[in-house]
């Protein structure tokens, strides 16, 4: 099976870390089986679980970078075009 080629949410498996660090990051899958996520933090394939809810505590420097990222360069976007009003 090929990795996918968009986001997905990973977190390392119960037993490799203590649960507190057990966060959900947002990652992109690498060529070799593991993952890198946002926060840069690589996860190796065999230590990692993939989350297909919106379970689990997120990591919040991938949250962060996720907000950044989609935010809109000019507001005026979020409400669509301006009507022509006549002096």
């Amino acid at each position: 099976m090929s990795a996918p080629d968009y986001p997905v949410r990973v977190r390392l498996r119960a037993g490799v870390v203590g649960e507190a660090k057990r966060v959900v990051h947002i990652t992109m899958s690498l060529p070799g089986g593991g993952y890198v996520a946002l926060c840069e933090v690589r996860l190796a394939g065999a230590d990692a679980e993939l989350i297909s809810d919106l379970l689990g505590m997120p990591c919040m420097v991938c949250t962060r970078i996720l907000a950044l990222r989609s935010q809109v360069a000019d507001p005026a976007e979020l409400n669509g075009p301006r009507p022509e009003v006549e002096p």
